[in-house]
């Protein structure tokens, strides 16, 4: 079932990033805006692989990797590639994966890429609870939005990984 989501995951995400006043970009028909500035030639087949990018004119201001798997390191090095030290970053998987995920990105090299770049975590449940509350608006406050991002803890005390970024 989960694999059947990842592609509804994609839109509800591009929809989002429309509502929030962002240019769009998702392997899509509809979405497809391939615009690379300030991107260095050698990382853009890397960047054109992650699957929903925000941006201005100018910049990519949001990267989204939705990971079915939980094996986000190849969307963190993925993601890695977009130099903006702005860029807020989010790897979108099933609640089910945070165990797993978390354990992969626990690994030395990735843990510090995962804090340096303040990479963050949204559960499928909680962006379809999301995008349906903000389905028949506008305009949505972005800061509403991230809201529903997590961001790993920094050592295994409990199963629950995983905290609310406030």
């Amino acid at each position: 079932m989960r694999e059947q989501e990842h592609d509804q995951m994609v839109e509800s995400l591009a929809v989002i990033g429309e509502k929030a006043g962002f240019n769009v970009h998702v392997d899509l028909s509809k979405w497809r805006k391939d615009t690379f500035a300030n991107i260095p030639q050698e990382k853009v087949k890397d960047v054109k692989a992650i699957d929903v990018r925000w941006f201005t004119k100018t910049d990519i201001t949001h990267e989204f990797e939705v990971e079915n798997t939980a094996g986000g390191q190849s969307a963190i090095i993925r993601g890695s590639n977009i130099p903006n030290g702005k860029v807020k970053r989010f790897i979108v998987i099933p609640e089910e994966r945070q165990e797993t995920l978390y354990g992969k990105i626990n690994v030395p090299a990735l843990k510090e890429r995962v804090q340096t770049e303040n990479w963050r975590f949204i559960f499928y449940d909680e962006l379809k609870t999301f995008f349906h509350s903000i389905k028949r608006t506008r305009k949505i406050n972005l800061e509403e939005f991230e809201k529903i991002a997590k961001t790993p803890k920094k050592t295994v005390e409990t199963l629950d990984v995983f905290n609310s970024r406030t």
